[in-house]
């Protein structure tokens, strides 16, 4: 087993019976904008004011699986789908992103291949001409 993270947004019924289910264990100090933080012996539990909840440690994908089991019960929700959709969509805005910086880099790069540069050593200055590369 490895130290997972799994968070999602719980409805609004099932909020109210995770504070019902883990008041006897909530810690004395939680995070700022949590509601409660619980600390089992192999997950933490935090359920934030936005509604998220955060299951970290060796047991959270077993901790997690109580609730999200119960959303898809209650709520007709599939919690992993919509972790699994959220994690889609943040891999193509990174590749995105990336693809932006490398367009922009290589674009920078040509420029400077495609000139030629020349030192003019009577007037002491550097000259940049643009010269012409054949693509095959």
């Amino acid at each position: 087993m490895k130290q997972q993270t799994i968070v999602f947004k719980v409805s609004d019924n099932l909020k109210k019976e995770m504070i019902d289910f883990y008041k006897d264990r909530f810690e004395e100090k939680h995070p700022p904008y949590s509601v409660f933080q619980v600390k089992d012996y192999d997950c933490v539990i935090t359920l934030y004011e936005s509604g998220k909840v955060m299951f970290q440690g060796l047991g959270a994908d077993i901790e997690a699986s109580y609730w999200t089991e119960n959303e898809r019960i209650k709520n007709n929700r599939d919690i992993n789908s919509e972790i699994d959709a959220e994690k889609k969509k943040k891999e193509v805005n990174t590749i995105s992103k990336l693809k932006q910086i490398l367009d922009k880099y290589l674009s920078a790069i040509l420029s400077i291949v495609n000139h030629k540069i020349t030192y003019n050593h009577d007037y002491d200055q550097i000259i940049s001409s643009p010269i012409y590369i054949k693509t095959i």
